[in-house]
């Protein structure tokens, strides 16, 4: 059993040295924020990965791996989709037609 632990402890450091990801608070809902996470050469990757919360009083746009969603209102939603760590990932937030809110967004490849 003490031998698992330390297989298992040795493949979590190998594997997690590979993740990118980042953390944004928006307030500010003046101007777009665009961000691009660049995959490790020779890393393992399987999944990219945002999730937001927050409120906004219209309409906002998240285009994150090129699929785009639109949230509005108060919403709170986890988005993941497959990714193998061969291209780099585009992250893009468009304030649209809202003008105020809060929003928390955590994205990045695991």
């Amino acid at each position: 059993m003490k031998n698992l632990f330390y297989i298992l402890t040795i493949l979590f450091l190998f594997t997690s040295c590979y993740q990118k990801s980042k953390s944004i608070n928006i307030t500010d809902f003046s101007q777009s924020i665009h961000d691009t996470l660049v995959p490790k050469k020779n890393g393992n990757y399987s999944t990219g990965r945002y999730k937001i919360k927050g409120y906004s009083n219209d309409t906002i746009k998240i285009k994150f791996q090129g699929i785009e969603n639109l949230y509005f209102g108060e919403f709170e939603y986890d988005f993941m989709t497959d990714y193998y760590g061969v291209i780099d990932v585009d992250f893009m937030f468009e304030p649209y037609k809202a003008t105020e809110g809060e929003i928390h967004i955590e994205y990045g490849i695991y």
